[in-house]
């Protein structure tokens, strides 16, 4: 048979990137911390610290929107926001859970969560994480300490 050169499918570039870069930082003890970009490794791989609650996230994707809202603590759901738009948290009551949706469907939020007390990542959450749209990540009544997450192709 004829033999095909793969030499321009090697170096061509594809149709669509992978994923989409997001940054995002936490705010802890009432400052902010540096931004994260994606999910990294060590202490570059989230945003928070271990161990201190987290009261306020800022989301701010390459491109497209995210839309988010946080859960606080002994409260409830706050008001949904978009990024470059404002921060979910008033930056004094601890957030206990997350909700993130990213514009372009040909991509998904994926993001997850460690909570004070479980000292653990829980799983992963895409989207709203169900069809229903009331899917979060997080543990009502434990505050977040970390928060990781990526924008990905689906």
């Amino acid at each position: 048979g004829e033999r095909i050169d793969p030499t321009p499918y090697i170096e061509g570039d594809l149709p669509l990137t992978e994923r989409v870069s997001v940054r995002y930082r936490a705010c802890v003890g009432g400052r902010w911390l540096a931004w994260v970009t994606d999910c990294g490794v060590g202490s570059n791989g989230y945003a928070g610290i271990f161990g201190r609650d987290i009261t306020a996230l800022e989301v701010m994707p390459a491109s497209g929107t995210v839309t988010y809202r946080a859960h606080e603590k002994g409260g409830g759901w706050l008001p949904w926001v978009r990024s470059g738009e404002g921060v979910t948290g008033g930056k004094t009551r601890p957030l206990d859970a997350l909700q993130m949706v990213f514009s372009d469907g040909a991509y998904t939020m994926r993001y997850r969560v460690t909570s004070r007390k479980t000292d653990r990542w829980h799983g992963w959450c895409e989207g709203l994480c169900d069809a229903t749209g009331d899917g979060y990540a997080g543990v009502f009544g434990y505050a977040l300490d970390g928060v990781q997450m990526e924008i990905v192709r689906r």
